[in-house]
């Protein structure tokens, strides 16, 4: 399972990459969509690695808590949506998401590319961990543990 996880995650930051270096580089978009996305990159970039890992922590375990929503996608599809949108507007930063603003901020050069690396894409995997697997296993400890009594010890 680590193994398709390190693989499903290197694919995903090539991927971002190439989405990066494309907008960057190349005349894809209009000049002022290219000044919106130094902003957004900018903006991406503005937090330390400490305030990364915090905020990844948070968007950790609203995915985790999406992907155990998923079973039941069809009727849940609008909370879904919502967990989603509470990324964005909550400010939390996940790895790939984020990934392609801080790739575009070191393509540009608004970014040294050891600041992409050591304040972004590490601290908020490490939090993006921390959060899913923290927000997990209190999932899988409450349903292993739901049918038993507590002892008055």
């Amino acid at each position: 399972m680590l193994r398709l996880w390190v693989s499903v995650l290197i694919a995903n930051l090539i991927g971002s990459f190439i989405f990066a270096f494309a907008l960057a580089r190349f005349q894809i978009v209009e000049p002022v969509t290219q000044r919106a996305l130094a902003s957004v990159a900018a903006e991406a970039m503005q937090h330390g690695a400490l305030d990364n890992f915090v905020r990844a922590i948070y968007a950790g375990w609203l995915i985790a808590l999406l992907v155990w929503m998923l079973p039941a996608a069809e009727t849940a599809k609008p909370v879904i949506i919502i967990m989603t949108y509470l990324i964005g507007i909550g400010g939390f930063a996940h790895v790939i998401a984020g990934s392609a603003e801080a790739f575009y901020a070191g393509v540009r050069g608004s970014a040294a590319w050891s600041s992409v690396w050591l304040h972004f894409i590490l601290p908020t995997l490490a939090g993006n961990v921390l959060g899913g697997t923290t927000l997990v296993t209190a999932l899988n400890h409450a349903q292993a543990t739901s049918g038993e009594a507590v002892s008055d010890v």
